[in-house]
């Protein structure tokens, strides 16, 4: 991604090294979050992704990013994370961020909660209310019960049966020490997107609220 890509209105792509600097803040960040007994399952899900940000706040620095909880876009979306790069901030006093994560609570035994996880965060992405411009979008996952893997199986059941086959989540090889899967969507008007998932489990488990 250059400053002229920005400056211009093009669609921007984020460099793999980008890509996994968003993915390392991330998991840096739920593991800084974890350390805090009272980061549990039994919370709201926004109240989960407060205890995020501020674990992405405390670990990222080095990393040159900045985050913030969600902003209101143009079009009245308000995703739960927004990510930007200090420097093409720095520069082009850009305050639309590059990079919008949003996160939702799954099971891969949960259905209704594998169906939200569809129709409330990746749509969005694939219907372009969130990322326009933009060839990466992010989610996590708050795991409710079981593993990413089992996770991911759940969605796939239920991308199969009403996305198709093509839009289904696999395993990436971006990285050796971080679990993530990606999946690839068209969009109206605009190519693909290419959305990073990450599953993160909670240290106590408890029942859900």
């Amino acid at each position: 991604m250059t400053l002229d890509d920005w400056e211009e209105g093009r669609s921007v792509e984020l460099a793999r090294g980008q890509v996994l600097t968003v993915l390392t803040a991330i998991a840096d960040g739920w593991q800084a979050a974890t350390g805090n007994d009272s980061l549990t399952a039994s919370l709201g899900e926004r109240e989960v992704t407060r205890w995020l940000i501020g674990g992405m706040r405390r670990t990222m620095g080095h990393l040159g990013v900045t985050v913030a909880r969600g902003t209101e876009t143009p079009e009245g979306n308000v995703p739960d994370i927004c990510i930007s790069f200090q420097k093409l901030r720095e520069e082009k006093d850009e305050h639309e961020p590059h990079v919008v994560v949003e996160c939702k609570r799954v099971a891969g035994d949960d259905s209704e909660l594998c169906r939200l996880y569809v129709r409330k965060g990746m749509s969005r992405f694939k219907e372009r209310k969130y990322g326009k411009r933009r060839f990466h979008g992010f989610m996590v996952g708050y795991l409710m019960s079981g593993s990413g893997d089992e996770a991911v199986e759940g969605i796939n059941v239920y991308l199969v049966r009403h996305w198709g086959e093509a839009d289904c989540l696999k395993k990436t090889e971006l990285s050796t020490s971080l679990a993530v899967w990606q999946s690839r969507h068209s969009r109206p008007a605009e190519q693909p997107i290419e959305v990073m998932h990450q599953f993160f489990a909670f240290r106590q488990t408890h029942s859900r609220s």
